[in-house]
């Protein structure tokens, strides 16, 4: 494979470095130095370009990826992708369809519109509040976003909407999705007009004991630092970026998870597709992926409907096949047998390239129990597997909600973000909310985000700028 370079318009200078194989180049201290000491004023430029040209600029580019990636020409770096994140190839070329979606006029248009105080126009000017009074909204950048390695996703929408806000983004890729955020944002070089957008992106992956990551988190003086992960890393990033003199926020993305509701008259052959396939998406990755539910009915109803969504998972997972290691196998056996033995119900694959697992337990979870005689197959070494716990009335189901930070089987985990449900009344949904959820949604599309959405209760582009107040 070729050397992986950082992605800017600058002429920086770089060191080699070699991680799990891979080559790339990372800046230097001095090489960062000159990219922020120029920042404020490239920010600036691209605030004065106004939003209309930043909007056009990055729709022109998902236009673009649609093209190229009709055309075929980027089979090599999605098998290569592929190998590096455990995904399926089907998986990577369902995700290069999505990447699309981040860029489309009306998304991006809405994600705005829907944040700022002062509506879209307070980027470029004040706003008119009435009674002399307007809210203009400032970038806050530079800014610095630390990728999660579960999906081109997550790491792109913060990238787009910086941009978007007129500010100087700094992005940390993870080692498994470099090439393909390289990838997209190279697209930029073909773009007529865009380098005042390009000015204000550097996209270089830096090793976790890279001394100019944390010369970045230390010294500089970044508005936000946004990471997307969980546990040692919050804390420890955390504690850096507490020490930095210029006082960047701070915004955390994850550890979350998704939880499902399955009322027993609404245990159909739909509801049972739409829990296999978001159990399938991204193998669970997702912070929105269900890995915890609660079926409200009888056992016999219950055991009816995990026989439906083993039929989807053998089917939906034949055409998305992926590798698990012999340690991971073995574990897996393992934890099936100990919770066999404590009393669930245990569903599961048969071919040993889609090992889907459905657990039901009565009443309560077992789950914990199992992992800590396994302590390694923790949530993000559980793949397509899901504990649903049979229970009485909704009450329960909410109590399991709250519980879930506190199982050992879900250890480093917040809270719930997304609760996929088929249909609540008003009610329900004020109880579920009482939860502490981010997100209640059809269970049919829990990977699904509006662009009216927050991330996990907050707006980013009300996050990524300050506001300015003016009275007359």
């Amino acid at each position: 494979m070729s050397i992986i370079k950082p992605f800017t318009s600058m002429n920086i200078e770089t060191v080699p470095v070699t991680v799990e194989g891979f080559t790339l180049e990372e800046p230097t201290i001095g090489s960062m130095k000159k990219i922020l000491d120029a920042s404020k004023t490239l920010q600036r430029r691209l605030v004065d370009a106004g939003y209309t040209r930043r909007l056009k600029i990055l729709v022109a580019l998902g236009e673009l990826w649609v093209m190229k990636n009709s055309s075929g020409t980027w089979d090599e770096v999605k098998e290569t992708l592929a190998n590096s994140t455990g995904y399926s190839r089907s998986m990577i070329d369902e995700e290069f369809n999505l990447v699309a979606q981040v860029f489309n006029y009306e998304n991006l248009s809405s994600t705005l519109i829907n944040s700022l105080t002062g509506g879209v126009d307070s980027l470029d000017r004040f706003s008119n509040l009435g009674n002399g009074e307007g809210i203009r909204s400032m970038p806050i950048g530079p800014i610095m976003i630390i990728s999660s390695g579960n999906s081109l996703i997550p790491p792109l929408i913060p990238t787009v909407i910086g941009l978007l806000t007129g500010n100087f983004v700094v992005l940390k890729p993870s080692l498994t999705n470099v090439l393909g955020l390289n990838l997209i944002f190279s697209l930029l070089n073909e773009i007529e007009d865009s380098k005042v957008l390009r000015d204000c992106l550097l996209v270089a992956y830096l090793s976790h004991t890279s001394e100019v990551y944390d010369y970045l988190l230390r010294e500089t003086p970044l508005g936000v630092v946004n990471f997307w992960g969980a546990q040692p890393a919050i804390e420890i990033i955390g504690t850096k970026v507490g020490e930095n003199p210029h006082h960047p926020r701070y915004l955390v993305n994850g550890p979350l998870t998704g939880f499902t509701i399955i009322k027993e008259k609404q245990a159909d052959d739909e509801t049972a597709s739409g829990l296999a396939f978001n159990m399938i998406l991204y193998d669970q990755q997702l912070c929105n992926s269900p890995t915890q539910g609660a079926f409200i009915g009888s056992s016999e109803a219950c055991m009816v409907f995990m026989e439906k969504v083993a039929a989807h998972l053998d089917r939906l997972g034949e055409t998305h096949s992926i590798a698990v290691s012999e340690a991971l196998t073995y574990m897996l056996q393992g934890v099936r047998r100990i919770l066999i033995g404590k009393g669930s119900k245990v569903f599961s694959g048969k071919h040993p390239d889609n090992p889907w697992t459905l657990v039901v337990s009565d009443g309560y979870s077992r789950l914990g129990e199992a992992v800590e005689v396994f302590p390694q197959f923790n949530l993000y070494n559980r793949r397509r597997f899901i504990e649903i716990v049979r229970v009485d009335r909704l009450k329960d189901s909410l109590q399991l909600i709250r519980d879930l930070p506190e199982n050992k089987a879900w250890s480093g985990v917040e809270r719930v973000q997304t609760v996929g449900v088929v249909e609540l009344d008003e009610n329900e949904y004020k109880m579920l909310a009482e939860t502490g959820v981010y997100r209640i949604v059809p269970l049919r599309d829990m990977y699904l985000r509006s662009p009216c959405e927050p991330y996990d209760g907050v707006s980013l582009a009300d996050a990524f700028t300050y506001r300015v107040y003016r009275r007359k």
